[in-house]
């Protein structure tokens, strides 16, 4: 009896050994499936990056900005939810002052070491903290809650502003190579919200002050314009 009971025991464990690999199996299948996209676009970034190191592609803040994208991809992967947006908001700034500033690697290891002064590491910073300061005050002047006509205006004065610098910025011999990066960013995004919002003001301005034509078959009021605003 004691010689049965060890035999089926022995036959139990036997069963339940051939069958966790399985279940394993079948469970890492889908997990591994699941990564394979994301490991494939690691792969093929991490090779982008490579090339453009090796062979100093167009400059060395562009090696140190996709060096910076390709971890900052991996992170932001990695993240949940609801910390992807703040993450992201946090490169897209750090990337900027990187870029611009040629605030580097030794730059931060320097400044720690004591080998760079705090007034040296704060004057790589200047370039990008300008960058992101008049960023931040073109899109503050498109949302003043202003009439729209007043928005453009300071816009437009803005604009004006900014290209007098430009034209004459052996003043700001420090920011030089800001102004490239600050008319690719704000140049046609400025001009695609003013585009949308002037199509929004015409379809207003003909809604409530368009006054209906009378025809043989009766009033016909004018309808809006197909501008893709609401009403609201």
């Amino acid at each position: 009896m004691l010689s049965k009971t060890l035999t089926s025991e022995l036959v139990g464990e036997t069963k339940a050994r051939g069958v966790e690999p399985s279940v394993a199996r079948r469970t890492l299948r889908p997990r591994f499936a699941a990564l394979a996209p994301f490991f494939a676009i690691v792969a093929q970034f991490a090779l982008i990056a490579t090339v453009i190191d090796y062979w100093q592609l167009e400059s060395q803040p562009l090696t140190r900005l996709m060096w910076l994208a390709f971890v900052g991809f991996i992170i932001h992967h990695l993240l949940p939810q609801r910390f992807r947006l703040p993450f992201f908001a946090m490169l897209s700034l750090f990337a900027v002052i990187t870029a611009v500033g040629h605030f580097g690697r030794n730059v931060g290891v320097a400044w720690l070491t004591g080998k760079l002064t705090t007034a040296g590491f704060l004057y790589h910073l200047f370039p990008g903290l300008t960058l992101i300061g008049i960023g931040l005050g073109l899109i503050g002047l498109c949302h003043l809650p202003i009439r729209f006509a007043a928005r453009v205006g300071l816009v437009v004065v803005a604009g004006a502003g900014l290209v007098f610098l430009r034209a004459h910025s052996q003043w700001f011999p420090d920011v030089t190579e800001m102004w490239v990066v600050l008319g690719s960013m704000f140049m046609f995004r400025l001009s695609c919200c003013r585009m949308f919002a002037s199509r929004c003001f015409r379809w207003w301005t003909t809604r409530h002050f368009a006054r209906p034509t009378t025809t043989k078959t009766g009033p016909a009021s004018i309808s809006p314009d197909s501008s893709g605003c609401s009403a609201e």
